[in-house]
């Protein structure tokens, strides 16, 4: 599926080369920009590697190198309103197709997206692994739904002049039908609502509260485990 998306965005590129702007940089991967239909295809990714050297002392501990996070990922914009991400995964733990949905916001501070994403809950999970302090999230992020198949609608407001606070609530099931990123290994069909207040909102300075909350019906026969 991600080679045929892959060929999609190439012929796409290809298609309208007259008339497409392409940039690449190391930051931004490669960019087409198609002025005419007002669109924008983005192909890039991140490669993510752990290596482990082990001085053995009483117990011997082989050292390894695994690839923890690589992610070709495709992304396209339409207009004002429409948006699209496609990102497969082949690092050590999961293998397969990651994120892929659709997103519309085409009324300022909402946002509607259907499709294989990250659910609206806690903190840790909503922050790009390219941006966390160390290379895994913390424990408690076991605890949360993660990835899940669904309708999430989300949006923020402002009050004095600067965004203060934000909702997001949705339903899903596992991703795609399958567990394989489901940490809690269950079928199920969940409920999710987050929310967030910035009593402090200034340039640099920000004071942030939220909670979030998660339900599942398990189907019969299936675990919830942590």
């Amino acid at each position: 599926m991600f080679r045929s998306l892959v060929a999609f965005s190439l012929s796409l590129a290809l298609a309208g080369e007259a008339q497409a702007d392409v940039k690449f940089s190391p930051e931004d991967g490669l960019v087409f920009r198609f002025k005419e239909i007002d669109t924008r295809v983005h192909v890039g990714g991140r490669l993510h590697l752990d290596y482990a050297f082990f001085d053995d002392d009483v117990t011997p501990i082989a050292d390894d190198f695994d690839v923890r996070r690589g992610r070709p990922v495709i992304e396209v914009e339409a207009g004002d309103a429409w948006k699209a991400k496609f990102e497969y995964e082949f690092g050590v733990k999961h293998r397969g197709l990651r994120a892929a949905w659709v997103q519309w916001d085409g009324i300022d501070h909402l946002k509607v997206r259907v499709g294989n994403q990250t659910m609206p809950f806690g903190l840790e999970d909503q922050e790009s692994s390219n941006d966390i302090v160390f290379n895994e999230r913390s424990l408690v992020t076991a605890l949360g739904p993660n990835y899940g198949t669904g309708l999430v609608i989300g949006g923020d407001g402002q009050l004095f002049g600067r965004t203060r606070f934000t909702l997001a609530g949705g339903v899903y099931t596992e991703p795609f039908g399958g567990d394989g990123y489901d940490l809690h290994n269950s079928n199920h069909v969940g409920f999710v609502g987050r929310g967030t207040f910035a009593p402090l909102a200034r340039s640099g300075r920000v004071v942030q509260l939220g909670a979030s909350v998660d339900y599942r019906n398990i189907s019969g026969g299936h675990d919830w485990r942590v």
